[in-house]
């Protein structure tokens, strides 16, 4: 009894204290010891898991124990399984943020967001991803950014080795002084989709014209604009994420059929016992 409850406890702090991984474009994991997020600003050109081996047949005390115990084995083993497919779905999903002062003489400058992480077994020094953001004026007082290179060498989202793409969304939120007040101007976001892992060759940033996809919306710039600070934040969604959450919807959709599946081979485990009991010599 004692070694199941110590077995059952080691595989709870396995879930809780779960390490930190990135992920390549084959889907191995990368565990690492950190990460850190950058914004830079450019000169404008403008563990092994062990088997436990069971015995093929149940003991008489499993079976005491299993009856004893049925309500709260059903319920704990729902809980855990349904917490468990909970927590793998939002592994899919991955935000992180930068900001820096600009302490510069450019008024707008061109800037790039960066994700650098340092893996645990090598103690390497790897970026994760990078965006680079050069402005445009438009219009004649008018400021846009527009997306010119994106790449993702290691997701922080979880990836299968056949979806090995991340949809992102970028906001950038611009400080600035202007009438003698700090004001702040936070821009749309920026969605780009199926960015390949490791392959940033491949992704196009221009459209059949040669004109830039990935654009914010327009910001007025007033004419005592003074640039303060730029904050940035990328939300990193891989593409496997329609498949846990096709696994979610299932585990909603048919928790309680299963549940009712169970108790009915309960049941039946029970009976079977009963009439093995009444069928059995004095």
């Amino acid at each position: 009894m004692k070694k199941f409850y110590f077995l059952f406890l080691i595989f709870v702090v396995q879930i809780s204290f779960a390490q930190d991984f990135f992920y390549k474009k084959d889907a191995s994991s990368i565990p690492i010891v950190g990460e850190e997020s950058l914004v830079i600003f450019e000169k404008s050109p403008v563990n092994k898991y062990e088997e436990l081996n069971a015995e093929k047949s149940i003991g008489s005390s499993f079976l005491r124990f299993f009856d004893t115990n049925l309500n709260t084995f059903v319920n704990l083993s729902y809980k855990i399984i349904k917490n468990q497919i909970d927590r793998d779905v939002l592994k899919y999903t991955d935000s992180f943020s930068a900001k820096r002062t600009y302490l510069f003489d450019q008024r707008i400058p061109a800037f790039k967001v960066k994700r650098e992480i340092v893996t645990k077994n090598q103690k390497e020094r790897l970026t994760a991803f990078s965006a680079q953001f050069i402005p445009e004026i438009v219009k004649g007082n008018a400021l846009v950014y527009q997306l010119h290179h994106i790449e993702c060498n290691a997701s922080g989202a979880k990836v299968w080795e056949k979806t090995n793409f991340n949809n992102y969304e970028i906001k950038i939120n611009i400080a600035y002084q202007s009438g003698g007040k700090k004001e702040i101007f936070a821009f749309q976001n920026v969605k780009v989709p199926l960015v390949e892992i490791g392959n940033a060759e491949q992704f196009n940033v221009l459209d059949e014209n040669n004109d830039y996809k990935y654009i914010t919306d327009l910001f007025v710039i007033p004419d005592d604009f003074v640039l303060l600070e730029v904050f940035v934040s990328v939300q990193e969604t891989s593409a496997s994420k329609v498949k846990a959450d096709k696994v979610q919807r299932l585990k909603n959709e048919y928790s309680d059929d299963s549940k009712k599946i169970v108790d009915k081979l309960i049941k039946y485990l029970r009976d079977n016992k009963k009439l093995q009991k009444e069928g059995s010599p004095d």
